[in-house]
């Protein structure tokens, strides 16, 4: 689908935008077209590995930690690449390669971010006002389920455990007990008085 196919495009810009900005601040100094072979071959590479270890079938607006893992071992395996290959051919530096391999960390790792990020803040308010009880693992992924519905807009949790009141899990605080439901319900606007537990 065309979505899938845009990815290889973006992480390409990325990757392009990373060798310009670091042959800029390194004063790297390419021949025109030696420079142009080896940036066609970085950014195949990098593509490539990308592509081989399986990150153009994420969903990006599910991305997370495990996704970021994904692109630094995609990141650190081209890199490996490219230094084996350029030992050879004895071009660029290994320093610039480091530096390119961090900054398309950060790039290629970034745009899948904005990605969820983007997502998360468009849904984020939509929906019925609603109260969780429970602020442990079972409530966390509550949260995690609810916010990424357009039905319902989790505003915080009830847990009767005294040492959570304040609490933020995931941006929502812990705001009471749940023999304070009436009060804080009516406190936060919450369009319902059922709390999901």
């Amino acid at each position: 689908d065309a979505l899938r196919l845009m990815w290889p495009l973006v992480d390409g810009g990325c990757i392009l935008a990373a060798w310009i900005a670091l042959a800029t601040l390194l004063q790297y100094q390419f021949e025109p077209s030696h420079g142009f072979v080896l940036l066609m071959i970085g950014v195949g590479v990098r593509v490539g590995m990308l592509l081989l270890l399986g990150q153009y079938h994420t969903v990006f607006r599910y991305c997370g930690v495990h996704n970021l893992i994904g692109v630094a071992a995609s990141v650190l395996a081209g890199s490996a690449l490219l230094l084996t290959a350029w030992a050879v051919w004895g071009s660029p530096s290994f320093q610039f390669i480091v530096f390119e391999a961090f900054f398309t960390l950060v790039l290629c790792g970034s745009n899948r971010l904005a990605v969820r990020l983007l997502w998360e803040w468009r849904t984020a308010r939509q929906g019925e006002r609603v109260l969780i009880y429970g602020a442990g693992s079972l409530g966390e992924m509550a949260l995690r389920t609810l916010r990424r519905s357009r039905n319902y807009n989790p505003v915080g949790f009830l847990d009767d455990a005294a040492h959570l009141r304040g609490a933020a899990i995931h941006g929502r605080l812990v705001l009471g007990a749940f023999a304070d439901l009436e009060k804080i319900a009516q406190r936060e606007a919450t369009t319902r008085h059922d709390v999901i537990a």
